[in-house]
């Protein structure tokens, strides 16, 4: 404020001198405004006081409508106390005549003139501070009753405008949420700014009031804080319930995308995986196999992507569900059906890679045989043995035993195929798939056949009788298939595999072999028939039979309990995987769920938190689970008596396995605790400060109340003696 504002505080001194004289009165009123001037005089100089002024100097209003009735009545108190500038003048003017009468008091009555003239002109300057005041009061009411408006329509559409039907639909309503904050936040600051500005403008005003004043600008003030703290109160209300939609909004455009997310996969499966999986060809030769095994490895890769893609919409579903504020399910329903779906796609999967990679087998185990068949029949055809000579009978049995040990495998690998895919009827895709495979079976099967009529010598000079020839066919074929395929087989497979999938390949590999072994057991026991009959018919090879049919069972037992033992084995080593594979998905998710919480702990619904611990006790049961798994693996492992098997690697695998799992779980464990950190203090803390606030408006109204009753007292009734005024300092 100006020097001509601070002079404009001598209009209301309460202390005047004992020889001023009231000279003039001007009263003026307006609606409910009004103001009484005493002019003074005093010697050498005249004032101008305020005698009397409703409303108060400082009284701004507490609405737009009072504000700007106060500035209306003020506007026309000033037109009326210019009205009254006239007697004003004519006072002027008695001051100059009684100057020109009196030459003497010349400069007196100067003074005086000069004196009341600068009176007038600060009684008008401090006129046009309230002038100004009522301006910015009238501008911070508007801003205020704007941004009240703005927060009225804002919550209005919080309960009025539905959920999008479609993820575009969803993404405009987000945005034109997140604008609705913009909006009232810009309005707020607006509002505070213009409320401040006022609040200086009062403050800078009541710097220069007298006593009476003084509590007039502290009530002034403390209407518009109130004001202020009363909109912002209603902001933070606003706020939780825009926080609250801007959640719905999120989890439902979250929905809308997960939906769409499901029909693409849903698509996948359906155009894609479907027509894929309907060929059924098999191939009918190594570079054909090759390239359909290579074709599908790459097809596998894609699907395992559609798969993790599940597994991750399955994670966002739960959570969805467990903290949206409505009801999820019908798209949590189809969203599982769809993982029923890709759980049969990959086991459909698995099936087509396994009849693949068994079609390569075929093939390449085919084309050794029938090449060891070309050999073979070079040398029948080159033989210049005599017709009926032992040496041929050796040589033809010697041969009729390669012919045997070098198509057994193809002929188990391709009849084993063969059942396999005719396993529930075959479809027209699967009989024209698998016609590849048939021929090469077949033409083996024939080109065997030849070859073994060309080695007929060896029945025909031999000294031994037909029926332990044909018991030596039998023997041989079934001590050929042991040691080609079931020793071999268990020979090749030392490995028992460093995941899920691999472990699953050894585990099926020794269950067909057990299967094949259990097919066999009507070959062996004819065998021990055929060596019975031998014995009855007196043949002198009946002995040598015995003992080789007695040391064939002895070699078939043991190798048949280490295929039981390693299926054994293999199947606590896939239970260990499978646990491990499900203990990893329930830690990612459980990561997952921690990590991407940024919601205010106050928006946090029980249900959430219900949610996260389960899942978390959850985890650290299944993690129990394969702890406990895998050290019973580790120890079957160390007990293990198969010398052919890598048993040592398969617990490096579980012990890292193991230990990978330890060190998760602390991490997830370090998460959850923060998590539950975060949502205990965020609750308390919002408990807390709701009860300050609460507290800090009773005593701000407790103080306010004293005030009211006090200040009167001070400003009025001051007493007429000492000892009257000591009784009021007193109360």
């Amino acid at each position: 404020m100006d020097s001509s504002t601070a002079a404009a505080a001598d209009f209301s001194d309460a202390e005047q001198e004992a020889s001023t004289t009231t000279i003039s009165t001007v009263a003026v009123q307006a609606g409910k405004a009004k103001i009484v001037l005493a002019i003074l005089r005093s010697h050498d100089w005249i004032r101008v006081r305020i005698q009397q002024m409703e409303p108060d100097l400082m009284e701004v209003g507490s609405s737009l409508e009072e504000s700007m009735q106060l500035r209306r009545e003020h506007d026309e108190l000033l037109y009326k106390l210019n009205l009254k500038q006239k007697d004003v003048q004519q006072l002027l003017s008695q001051v100059d005549d009684l100057a020109n009468e009196n030459r003497s008091q010349a400069e007196v009555h100067q003074a005086m003139s000069d004196s009341l003239n600068e009176a007038w002109k600060d009684l008008n300057t401090q006129l046009e501070y309230r002038k100004m005041l009522l301006d910015q009061s009238i501008a911070f009411h508007q801003s205020a009753n704007q941004f009240s408006t703005r927060m009225g329509q804002a919550q209005d559409s919080f309960s009025s405008v539905g959920l999008a039907q479609d993820v575009e639909t969803a993404r405009r309503l987000l945005q034109q949420h997140q604008d609705i904050k913009k909006n009232i936040l810009e309005s707020s600051m607006h509002t505070l700014q213009e409320g401040q500005a006022l609040l200086d403008r009062i403050r800078e005003m009541g710097m220069h009031a007298d006593v009476q004043n003084r509590h007039a600008t502290t009530a002034a003030c403390y209407g518009i804080e109130q004001l202020l703290e009363q909109l912002q109160d209603r902001r933070r209300r606003l706020e939780d319930l825009w926080l609250q939609r801007k959640i719905k909004l999120e989890q439902h455009l979250q929905l809308l995308l997960l939906d769409l997310e499901i029909n693409k996969v849903s698509e996948w499966y359906t155009q894609v995986g479907d027509v894929y999986l309907s060929t059924a060809d098999l191939g009918d030769s190594i570079p054909a196999a090759q390239a359909l095994h290579d074709r599908h490895i790459q097809f596998e890769q894609e699907a395992r992507e559609i798969q993790d893609t599940v597994v991750r919409l399955l994670r966002t579903a739960d959570q969805l569900i467990h903290s949206a504020h409505y009801d999820a399910d019908a798209v949590t329903k189809r969203l599982r059906t769809v993982d029923s779906t890709a759980e049969k796609f990959m086991h459909r999967l698995d099936t087509r890679r396994t009849d693949i990679t068994m079609a390569l087998t075929f093939f390449s185990f085919a084309q050794t045989a029938l090449m060891k068949c070309d050999e073979i029949e070079a040398q029948l055809s080159s033989t210049d043995l005599p017709r009926n000579s032992s040496a041929l009978a050796e040589q033809h049995a010697f041969l009729a035993n390669a012919i045997v040990e070098a198509s057994t495998p193809a002929l188990r690998e391709g009849r084993s195929l063969l059942e396999r895919v005719g396993r529930g009827g075959q479809t027209e895709d699967q009989v024209a798939g698998s016609a590849g495979v048939k021929a090469k079976l077949q033409e083996l099967q024939d080109r065997c056949a030849k070859l073994q009529d060309m080695c007929l010598a060896r029945y025909e000079a031999g000294e031994r009788s037909q029926a332990f020839n044909q018991f030596q066919d039998k023997f041989n074929n079934l001590a050929t298939w042991l040691g080609q395929i079931v020793a071999a087989t268990l020979g090749q497979h030392s490995e028992m595999g460093n995941d899920l999938a691999s472990a699953k390949d050894f585990l099926e590999v020794h269950e067909r072999l057990e299967a094949d072994i259990k097919s066999q057991a009507g070959a062996l026991a004819g065998l021990g028939t055929a060596a019975e009959e031998l014995k009855t018919a007196g043949d002198p090879e009946a002995q040598a039979a015995a003992d080789r049919v007695a040391e064939l069972k002895k070699q078939w037992d043991q190798l048949h309990i280490l295929v039981k033992q390693r299926i054994k084995l293999a199947t606590s080593y896939v239970g260990f995987h499978k646990k491990a594979q499900n203990l990893a998905i329930q830690m990612d998710a459980l990561e997952q769920y921690l990590k991407i919480e940024k919601m205010d702990p106050t928006q946090i619904t029980e249900g959430s938190i219900k949610h996260k611990e389960t899942k978390y006790s959850e985890m650290s049961s299944k993690f129990s689970e394969v702890e406990s798994k895998g050290k019973a693996f580790i120890k079957e492992a160390e007990d293990a008596t198969d010398e052919g098997l890598n048993t040592r690697r398969a617990i490096i695998v579980v012990e890292a396995i193991i230990s990978q799992f330890t060190e998760r779980k602390f991490l997830v464990t370090e998460y959850y605790e923060h998590w539950k950190v975060h949502v205990t203090s965020g609750k308390e803390f919002k408990s807390q400060w709701e009860q300050f606030v609460k507290d800090a408006r009773k005593t701000i109204d407790w103080v306010m109340k004293i005030e009211d009753e006090f200040f009167p007292v001070i400003a009025g009734e001051l007493g007429t003696s000492k000892e009257t005024a000591h009784i009021i300092r007193k109360n």
